[in-house]
This record gives C-alpha cells, structure tokens and sequence, in this order.
C-alpha cells in the first residue's frame, strides 16, 4: 500500500524516516524510564542516607 501511496522513488526516504523516529523513540523511552527509577532508588533510599 505504501508503494501505491508515496511510489517506488519515495520508498527508501520513507524507511530510513520511520526508522530514525523509531530509534528517537526508544533513546526517550529509555531515558525518561531511567530517570524515573533513580527517581525511586533516591526515595526509597532516603532515610538510609540520613545515617551516615
């Protein structure tokens, strides 16, 4: 279907578009996953760091 859409000339800009917004996509994904949890490490680990 993508064929009939954008034609053949189109196809490779295509893909290496989705593909580079895909990579972008997961790069935030896991940025904003990793900052939620040293978010909750430094939560949970307050009332230990009062110790030393």
């Amino acid at each position: 279907m993508a064929l009939i859409v954008f034609g053949s000339s189109k196809l490779p800009e295509l893909g290496k578009v989705v593909g580079v917004t895909l990579k972008e996509f997961k790069k935030s994904t896991r940025e904003l996953v990793s900052e939620d949890e040293a978010k909750e490490e430094k939560i949970i680990n307050w009332p230990f760091s009062m110790l030393s």
